[in-house]
């Protein structure tokens, strides 16, 4: 089997390591650097600037710990320098994850041919299965089954399958949950919420019954040691 990825965020090469590792060939397309938003922008930068931050503000409480006379000051080019090498470093680090044998990092952006073909700067690579993140545009299409391609984290509640003829919108609820039309996925929303509203009226009137049964019992209790005392 041959499995081929859209992006090298954490999504994606964590899955593509998982399937090499049980002997899945895999080609994992990326036109940025690997690692995605979280390592080369958002959680590790911001990480990274942080750590200055705690250590700028403990500089500042030294005093209060008996260190007296520092002098220092903040360069803000040096964090910026320490935090791309923390970066560095770690993209290294997936990189060099990524060099497992069943695995080809190819760079560029990747164009869907047909449901089991890619082109990445003119190169086609095909595969039994694909796995994309936020496909961007879909036309709906009814008329086939599940799919060749899952698009993983669409917004508004969608997401995109690839399927023999394009790309099909599905509608979901919840994870694992998927309808062919919104007004399907709404009933059954509806249907839900008046599931989850009658069993919370009956686990209060289960709850009602039981505390009226515990304080009906020490009732009993009391009137049977009341009796013993006569």
């Amino acid at each position: 089997m041959k499995l081929l990825i859209i992006g090298a965020g954490p999504g994606g090469y964590e899955t593509a390591l998982a399937a090499a590792k049980r002997g899945v060939e895999v080609v994992l397309v990326e036109a940025g650097p690997v690692g995605g938003t979280c390592l080369n922008e958002g959680c590790i930068p911001t990480k990274s600037f942080c750590r200055n931050a705690e250590v700028l503000d403990g500089l500042r409480e030294a005093e209060t710990f008996g260190v007296t006379g520092l002098s220092y000051g903040f360069d803000f080019g040096a964090v910026t320098s320490r935090k791309n090498a923390v970066v560095e470093q770690l993209r290294g680090g997936v990189e060099g994850l990524l060099g497992h044998k069943n695995i080809t990092l190819v760079r560029g952006k990747a164009s869907f041919k047909d449901p089991h073909t890619v082109v990445v700067e003119g190169a086609e690579y095909t595969a039994d299965y694909i796995i994309a993140n936020n496909i961007p545009r879909a036309t709906r299409d009814n008329r086939n089954g599940w799919a060749h391609c899952m698009s993983i984290g669409t917004d508004k509640g969608t997401k995109n399958i690839h399927t023999a003829d394009g790309v099909r919108v599905v509608y979901t609820y919840g994870e694992k949950t998927w309808f062919d039309t919104e007004k399907e996925r709404d009933a059954y929303r509806v249907e839900q919420n008046r599931a989850r509203a009658e069993q919370t009226k009956k686990n209060a009137l289960l709850k009602e019954i039981k505390e009226y049964y515990e304080e009906m019992n020490v009732n009993q209790l009391e009137l049977a040691l009341a009796m013993l005392k006569r």
